[in-house]
């Protein structure tokens, strides 16, 4: 088993996944970036079934990050399954989402409460800075 940290993304949208990737490569984020197109395959790969039997190379993650708007089995599929699994609910499952119906809830651990997102006044920080050369 690899003693690097792997991170699931379990999303369907091939754009989002693409930021993703960008984002952690910008971040130099040494965590191995795991993806997975929809729950059906989340739950495969956290149960370790069919290809993803292989842990060298599909560790469990240290952390997923889940979209819940998905096909086959959406994100709401893939927390109650986690629920049920005692080796899997310590894996901590944050939720990724563009969901206008979830707003409020910042990160999911299976079995506890939502945490609660950053506050408005505290985002100011997150801000890319101004760009010199154009003053936006």
């Amino acid at each position: 088993m690899t003693k690097e940290q792997t991170v699931l993304l379990v999303d369907d949208c091939e754009n989002d996944s693409l930021l993703m990737r960008i984002a952690f490569d910008k971040a130099q984020f040494e965590s191995v970036l795991q993806c997975v197109d929809n729950g059906e395959k989340a739950i495969a790969y956290l149960n370790g079934d069919g290809p993803f039997g292989d842990r060298n190379n599909f560790p469990l993650p240290t952390v997923a990050l889940l979209d819940l708007n998905m096909p086959k089995k959406t994100g709401f599929d893939v927390l109650a399954w986690v629920r049920t699994q005692p080796d899997l609910k310590r894996i901590p499952i944050i939720v990724v989402t563009a969901s206008a119906h979830t707003a409020g809830s910042g990160a999911f651990l299976p079995g506890r409460r939502p945490i609660r997102p950053v506050r408005a006044a505290n985002r100011h920080r997150f801000r890319s800075s101004p760009n010199p050369s154009t003053g936006h």
